[in-house]
């Protein structure tokens, strides 16, 4: 989930568990996912954090704190929750099912004040909006007009998006943040 860059001794990680007890019976049943820290030296963990859902996925902040869980429930409709800060409770802000929107967080900004979500876009392609943390809306960035986003290229130290590739027939990159370091140097070698 996240080799936290200041840490080279720790990671986050994401632990998938299955309950035997009823293996006989019906194969096991998957639990709720599980995030822990662990020390990479030792192998020793422990449990931050699990998600509402079964079939889950985590976001962490550029500190290293789980803020997002997300994936389908168990009528396959998108479901993301968020919290605020460690030890917080998740809170339902997407609901596929009741607003048809599925949408997922991809990484948060660097001033940790937004969010980036793949998101349908302005022509529901598929695009890379912001969410305001303090607000709660979304704002789009980019919408594809032929492609979905394949990839989101992050800055070299890890805490922001500076552009985003997709595949309208071939590999295009589109800057979402010129002014980035990364940026320029890619528009060099682009030439």
């Amino acid at each position: 989930i996240d080799d936290l860059r200041d840490d080279d001794g720790s990671a986050i990680i994401g632990v998938r568990r299955w309950n035997w007890s009823n293996v006989n019976t019906s194969g096991g049943e998957l639990l709720h996912p599980e995030v822990r820290r662990i020390d990479v030296r030792s192998g020793m963990n422990r449990s931050l954090t699990s998600s509402p859902l079964i079939h889950a996925s985590f976001l962490t902040d550029n500190n290293g704190v789980t803020r997002f869980t997300y994936g389908e429930d168990n009528a396959q409709k998108y479901k993301v929750y968020y919290r605020t800060a460690d030890g917080k409770d998740w809170e339902l802000i997407i609901n596929e099912a009741h607003d048809g929107t599925r949408v997922y967080p991809v990484a948060f900004n660097r001033s940790g004040d937004g969010v980036y979500f793949f998101c349908g876009g302005e022509k529901g392609v598929g695009g890379l909006c912001l969410w305001s943390v303090a607000e709660r809306t979304f704002k789009t960035l980019w919408s594809g007009k032929e492609a979905a986003p394949i990839k989101f290229d992050k800055t070299f130290d890890g805490k922001d998006i500076y552009a985003i590739r997709s595949q309208p027939g071939r590999t295009a990159v589109t800057l979402v943040d010129r002014d980035a370091a990364e940026a320029k140097l890619l528009a060099e070698m682009m030439g």
